[in-house]
């Protein structure tokens, strides 16, 4: 009989030991399931980057660092048309009308360069891309990188400024504007005119260094420095001679934005 209130006891002690335990796990899985159940509204600050306008002399200013250093985003599939074969039938029209408008800009730049003869591009890239102007400055820039490919396989790479549709920079074989001293320096001034830097408050300017027997020399550099009415320089836009090339606002070893990304 006492072996059996023995067995009774204990059988209520790990009942009550077992409501014990499950009481808390009971009210846990109860406060979990009220949990999710409940909503909340949770706040997120909205980043936003924005996208302005800069005006030419600025943008010649801090174009060569916003296309070494600070490419945001593609923000297109670009466009590319090969003029030795017809465009497809599939192609979006606003890509076309894009297409066409950036190819005639830059063709007529580039016979501005040349004022002799027109270069026909057999084929035509373009890609927009947005590009931060500084790491601490939250204005965007489009910019369409343009390249074009004549008969000869030569590469002619633009870089136009989508804000207002002017040539920021430029690589483009040498042989552009001639073999001749005269050449360079008539094609500088005609850049200083298109830019209409008068407009901005820069009655003059001038190089740094004046040079001499620019084609044969293989690596050069030089630069035009803008001059308000003082007579103090306000602006230095660079240019260089790489090998067979003419550089104008960018690095050497800037390569296109598309095979460096």
């Amino acid at each position: 009989m006492k072996k059996k209130m023995n067995s009774a006891a204990i059988l209520v002690i790990l009942c009550l030991l077992g409501i014990g335990y499950l009481i808390p796990t009971v009210i846990m899985a109860v406060e979990d399931r009220s949990l999710q159940m409940e909503k909340k509204a949770i706040e997120i600050d909205e980043i936003q980057l924005s996208s302005q306008n800069v005006d030419t002399i600025e943008m010649l200013g801090f174009f060569p660092d916003m296309l070494m250093n600070y490419i945001v985003v593609d923000v297109g599939e670009g466009i590319q048309e090969d003029y030795m074969e017809s465009v497809q039938s599939g192609s979006n029209e606003m890509e076309q009308n894009n297409s066409t408008s950036l190819q005639k800009n830059v063709q007529e730049f580039l016979l501005m360069l040349n004022a002799k003869e027109e270069i026909v591009f057999e084929k035509f890239y373009a890609t927009n891309y947005a590009m931060m102007v500084e790491v601490n400055d939250d204005r965007v820039c489009s910019v369409w990188e343009c390249v074009g490919v004549d008969a000869g396989e030569n590469e002619y790479i633009f870089w136009v400024y989508d804000g207002t549709g002017k040539v920021m920079a430029f690589d483009v074989p040498y042989n552009v504007i001639g073999y001749m001293d005269e050449g360079f320096y008539s094609a500088m001034d005609r850049v200083m005119e298109y830019y209409e830097i008068s407009d901005y408050g820069f009655p003059a300017y001038q190089y740094i260094d004046t040079q001499t027997n620019l084609y044969k020399t293989k690596y050069w550099q030089n630069g035009l420095l803008l001059l308000d009415k003082e007579g103090y320089e306000k602006l230095c836009i660079h240019i260089y001679k790489t090998g067979d090339r003419l550089l104008f606002n960018n690095y050497p070893g800037t390569v296109s934005i598309s095979d460096g990304s």
